[in-house]
């Protein structure tokens, strides 16, 4: 089993939902991420036989970072070239434009950005809902929507309610859970991005 050096980045969006009112802050720590590769075949050998082969297609941060031209010291997953509070982590997660400043966040109909929340109304009860941009064609990207009552106990929400393709590369999710009718029920949202720093190998299927 190939050992990889992880490089995790989270980004947590909080969303505090209290009498009315939302607020967002942005943390750090801690994930992992299992390798997934996608499958394709191709003709080889002299009786023209396929056979199927496993590759990955999908781009990694340090080519999006050659793409974006980034140079040290500035093109890390934490580096800060913009001093926009934004790390280019962040920005190859979210969409963001890693050549200038740049901190805006998402719209509930937009395609790049901090993801947001907003609660809306269901059958007479607030839903929390946690709006996020995903990479569709990453490797080493791991997002994971997660909900609390109280800040020490999270609650992983694996399925969005809602996906909708942008574009071969990005998609924009929506996640959501009810929070009640009281409107001193507080509910917290984050978002957390796991990065790992190295592409796996390419496995030649038997």
């Amino acid at each position: 089993m190939p050992r990889y050096r992880s490089i995790i980045l989270q980004i947590h969006l909080i969303l505090l939902v209290g009498f009315g009112v939302l607020q967002k802050a942005h943390a750090v720590s801690v994930t992992a991420e299992s390798n997934i590769i996608s499958v394709e075949t191709r003709a080889f050998g002299a009786g023209g036989e396929t056979s199927p082969i496993i590759v990955d297609t999908r781009i990694t941060y340090a080519e999006w970072a050659t793409s974006a031209n980034l140079v040290p010291p500035d093109d890390g997953p934490t580096a800060m070239p913009h001093h926009d509070g934004v790390t280019n982590l962040n920005k190859f997660a979210f969409n963001m434009d890693a050549s200038k400043p740049d901190s805006h966040s998402m719209t509930a109909e937009g395609s790049s950005g901090w993801p947001i929340g907003e609660v809306v109304s269901q059958d007479g009860n607030s839903v929390l809902c946690l709006i996020s941009v995903r990479r569709r064609d990453s490797v080493g990207l791991n997002y994971k929507a997660l909900f609390s009552r109280d800040s020490a106990t999270w609650i992983e929400v694996t399925t969005p309610v809602e996906v909708t393709p942008l574009s071969p590369a990005w998609e924009r999710v929506r996640y959501q859970v009810p929070v009640g009718v009281a409107p001193s029920n507080r509910w917290l949202g984050k978002m957390e991005v796991g990065y790992q720093s190295r592409r796996p190998p390419v496995i030649t299927a038997p």
